[in-house]
């Protein structure tokens, strides 16, 4: 087992190309000298949705799409022959009748379609795992961490407020940590405007918790 603790770009790439080579998590790993598990949480962390069709036929994930008769689902039809709706691309965002299809294999190993034989046929949404942008998404969660609090100086002052008198009252940090952690990330939580991504939800309040006590002197 390899002494590296994290993925490379060589092997994201390996883990792509496996992944389109139909390998099993266990043989990639062999490949990258990882865990297996180590392949899985990569591939569902990076999970790629692509809404295409297959040849010849547009996108459409409806569950009723086999044979539905629908027609006249828009106002004015915009195609130049008036086939039946499931056959236009837009239906699905029009129809009232519209249901989203599950498809189960996409919830077991490998998660994705990169392999998958059927692909050019399907009209579902498909899932991919790209080297490229796995790797992107993980230099910039690195590079987030690395950048300390993303938050103002009057809110890291109301922060540290509220920490010094519950220190102060003798309430440990892991106290506070626990019983206090809304008002302490209350700034963080009410920004809406930027997505977070793959791991940020899971790392953001104890990534802030520690860059704010070692920001600040409490007494």
């Amino acid at each position: 087992m390899s002494d590296q603790k994290h993925l490379t770009l060589e092997g994201r790439i390996a883990i792509e190309k496996g992944l389109d080579n139909r390998l099993s998590f266990k043989a990639i790993a062999l490949s990258v000298d990882k865990d297996c598990t180590t392949i899985s949480k990569e591939v569902r962390n990076h999970l790629v949705y692509e809404k295409t069709g297959s040849y010849g036929r547009p996108f459409n994930d409806c569950l009723h799409r086999k044979g539905c008769p629908l027609t006249g689902v828009c106002a004015v039809c915009t195609k130049k022959r008036h086939a039946d709706c499931c056959f236009c691309g837009k239906c699905t965002s029009r129809c009232p009748d519209y249901e989203k299809e599950s498809f189960s294999r996409l919830q077991k190993p490998p998660y994705v379609c990169n392999g998958c034989q059927d692909r050019n046929k399907c009209t579902l949404e498909k899932t991919f795992y790209r080297a490229a942008l796995a790797e992107k998404e993980y230099r910039d969660v690195l590079s987030e961490a690395r950048s300390g609090p993303d938050v103002t100086k009057e809110e890291l002052a109301a922060m540290n407020r509220v920490i010094s008198s519950l220190i102060r009252n003798g309430q440990s940090i892991y106290h506070i940590l626990i019983n206090h952690s809304d008002e302490i990330t209350e700034a963080e939580d009410n920004k809406t405007d930027k997505k977070p991504r793959y791991s940020e939800l899971k790392q953001r309040k104890r990534r802030d918790f520690r860059s704010v006590f070692s920001s600040f002197l409490f007494f």
